[in-house]
Parts: structure tokens; sequence; C-alpha cells
């Protein structure tokens, strides 16, 4: 009852307090998992459903809307569980939040008679006018200087890269709550799974794009080597997840290594690179050969 108390809390928080809770509530899809394994279909649907009721109130609108993107992630996510279907677990409700993201960026140009990409220019003009607010009080005149030479430079590209990172985000999220569950429902083993072997000719294909003089094109050739290339961090990070596993590594130092892992964008391309290369070297069948040797 108290992990059903908290699941209920969380839910109305999230539509009545969005901006406070919402940090939590990237958590909401494993909790939804757990918690709908405990009651009985119709009655867990119906109290899922019930904090949407309070979108008839205008001011909880936004907090509705964002716990109703949340609930549809959790559904997707449950259902393929279930399944057993890893890949979809993470690639399917990251395309519903895309989804939904593309719609309501769509929405606001149509609103305002702009393009989409008006649009992300200003939310990233805003955002680093936010960073560099934080950087008077941290950095020194010159580094200042620097930042300012280079900041529409720096705008640009974050603006190239929207839909990379807006994926990376929401399939971040999705991973993580994966692990979770996996936590929860022993079958759901992620550390053996693999991309489909396929996907080699897609980051093929998208590097040739980015050769191509048009812009557009190079631009799509981009973004598509981006998104591949996030498939193949969540495969490093089952090979990592593989070799620590096998070698009975302690908690405490995993966590320093995902810590590591997430908080340094070099280290997270190395984890993608080593996703790529396992098309081709099969660590996990190297690491398992290895550790029967000695």
């Amino acid at each position: 009852m108290f992990f059903n108390g908290v699941f209920i809390f969380m839910c109305l928080s999230l539509v009545l307090f969005p901006g406070l809770v919402l940090p939590v509530a990237f958590f909401l899809p494993s909790m939804y998992y757990i918690w709908s394994g405990r009651m009985v279909n119709r009655r867990f649907l119906l109290v899922s459903l019930a904090p949407l009721l309070l979108a008839i109130i205008p001011a909880f609108v936004q907090g509705a809307i964002i716990y109703g993107c949340m609930l549809g992630f959790s559904v997707i996510q449950k259902v393929y569980v279930d399944k057993r279907r890893i890949g979809l677990c993470v690639l399917l409700p990251t395309l519903f939040l895309v989804m939904i993201f593309m719609v309501f960026l769509g929405t606001k140009a149509y609103m305002i008679s702009k393009g989409p990409v008006f649009i992300v220019n200003q939310w990233v003009h805003q955002m680093m006018d936010q960073v560099a607010g934080v950087y008077e009080h941290m950095l020194t005149k010159d580094q200042l200087m620097e930042f300012r030479i280079n900041r529409p430079a720096m705008e640009h590209r974050i603006v190239v890269l929207m839909p990379v990172l807006v994926t990376l985000m929401i399939s971040l999220v999705a991973w993580l709550n994966l692990v979770i569950v996996s936590n929860v429902k022993s079958r759901l083993v992620l550390r053996n799974w693999r991309s489909p072997e396929w996907l080699i000719y897609v980051f093929i294909a998208a590097g040739i794009m980015t050769l191509v003089p048009s812009r557009p094109v190079s631009v799509v050739g981009i973004n598509s080597i981006g998104l591949v290339l996030i498939v193949y961090f969540f495969q490093g990070m089952a090979i990592i997840a593989f070799y620590l596993h096998l070698n009975r590594w302690k908690l405490f130092i995993r966590a320093i290594i995902y810590i590591l892992i997430f908080t340094q964008v070099y280290i997270m391309l190395i984890v993608a690179g080593l996703g790529l290369f396992d098309a081709w070297f099969d660590f996990r069948t190297r690491i398992s050969n290895r550790k029967k040797e000695t």
C-alpha cells in the first residue's frame, strides 16, 4: 500500500507541480511497470488515468499534458518489456515522445507563422543566455570573451544537432527505466542485447550523406550518424555490463564507472565506438572465452 500511495502522489504532483516534480517523474515508467504488477488491471487503469481529469482546470493543463506523455511512454515500455523486446522497449517510447515534441514544435511554429528552425533557434538562444549568465560568475575575462566569440558557432551546432540531442535525452530516460525494471524482471537480461546487423549499412549510408555538397542532405546525414551512434552506445553499455557481471565487480565500482561514462562526452563516444566495432569483433564472445581460459 505504501508503494501505491507513493505512485499516486507522484502522478498527482506531476500534474499539479510539473516544474518541481519533473526530474523525479523521469522514473515514472519503471514505477508504472512495478506498480501495474500489483494491481487489478481495471483498477490500475482507472487510477492511472484519474490525474488527467485535472486538465479541466486551466492552470493544470500543462501538467496534465506532461503526465499524459509520461503515461503513454510508460504504457508502451510496459507492453514491450512483457514481450522481452529490449530494443523496442527503448526505441518505441523514444519515438513516441520525439513525435510529441515534433507536433508541439510544429504547432508553436504555425501559431506565430514562423518555421520550426526559427523556434529552435529561439530556444537555443535563450538557453545560451542562461549559460552566459552562469559563466559571468565562473570564468575569467579572457575565457568569457572567448565564449562570446564562439557562442554563435556553438548555437548553430546545437540547432543542427537538435534531433540527435532530443532523441539522446529521451532514450537515456527509457534505458535507465529499463535498467530498473530488469532488476525486478529477472528474465530481462540487458547485457546480452545487440543491435541488428543491418544497422551498420545505415551508418555507412549516413556517412556518405555527410559528404554530399547539398547542406540539407549533409545535415540529415550528420543527424543520422548521431542517431545510429545512440543505438551503438547502448550496445556498448551492454558489453561493459557483460564484462562487469562476468568478473563480478562490486556495485560501488560499477556505479563509479557508469557515472564517469554519463558525465564525460568523450567516454560516451568511446562506448558508442565499442558497440559499433562489436559487429566485427563480437567482444562478449571474446570476453567469455578469455574468462574460460583463466
